[in-house]
């Protein structure tokens, strides 16, 4: 048997190992521009990763510290938008994976035309978000979810993380290249929208494929010093 198959015998490795994770990739989404009222600041905490594997699609989006989603009142269709995305899917399930909703509780979120138990039944109507008005992004299809104020001007605390039982093919603004909108409170106080855009896109390699690499550079040591040990020998 060849050297190489049979370190794949030995491993259990064969070549089902990628296709185990073909498809599987994670986005990061940075902050690219502030559109709030006397300015938030640009700031690298702020971003969103959007992993698509397994049929489902998860998003989860940080806030630098000191930072919090807020509703300012900027209006969507159907209704007040805190955060959203373009999308052409509609009646999706929206599973919240951060504990902070989906619920009526002021401080909680709940998704735009969803229902309020977890996971949330998103109704086959998809929302807008507001016109664009300078470099504030926008779409005319796609989910919201929103920080629940009851009224007043509660913020929410993050991270919010929540998976989509699709694979999510994102719509971006054809304007600015942007991919979410957010309403948010920053550290200084000031609220306002900021955007998000194509960030550094990873495809993790599987641990089969990082063992098979270890193993060949652990063949290439004993090789050499193999060759070595026969020429040490040959020399004496």
């Amino acid at each position: 048997m060849p050297r190489i198959s049979r370190v794949l015998a030995a491993l259990g490795i064969s070549a089902f190992a990628w296709t185990g994770v073909a498809g599987a990739a994670t986005t990061t989404y940075v902050q690219t521009s502030d559109n709030c009222t006397g300015g938030c600041g640009i700031n690298a905490g702020n971003f969103i990763t959007v992993d698509q594997s397994g049929g489902l699609t998860t998003i989860t989006v940080n806030l630098a510290t000191g930072w919090a989603f807020v509703d300012t009142g900027a209006n969507g269709g159907g209704g007040s938008v805190n955060f959203g995305f373009g999308s052409s899917i509609a009646g999706l399930t929206v599973t919240n994976l951060s504990g902070n909703g989906w619920s009526s509780t002021t401080g909680q979120f709940f998704v735009e035309g969803g229902t309020l138990a977890n996971p949330s039944i998103v109704s086959t109507a998809l929302r807008q978000a507001p016109a664009a008005n300078g470099n504030t992004f926008s779409f005319t299809n796609g989910i919201s979810i929103t920080c629940n104020t009851n009224g007043g001007s509660a913020a929410c605390s993050g991270p919010l993380s929540f998976t989509l039982n699709t694979v999510l093919a994102l719509v971006g603004d054809a304007t600015a290249g942007k991919f979410f909108w957010l309403d948010v409170l920053s550290s200084n106080g000031n609220t306002g929208l900021i955007d998000f855009g194509p960030g550094v896109s990873q495809i993790p390699l599987p641990p089969a494929i990082v063992l098979f690499g270890t193993a060949l550079v652990g063949m290439g040591v004993l090789g050499r010093r193999r060759k070595n040990k026969g020429l040490a020998s040959s020399v004496a």
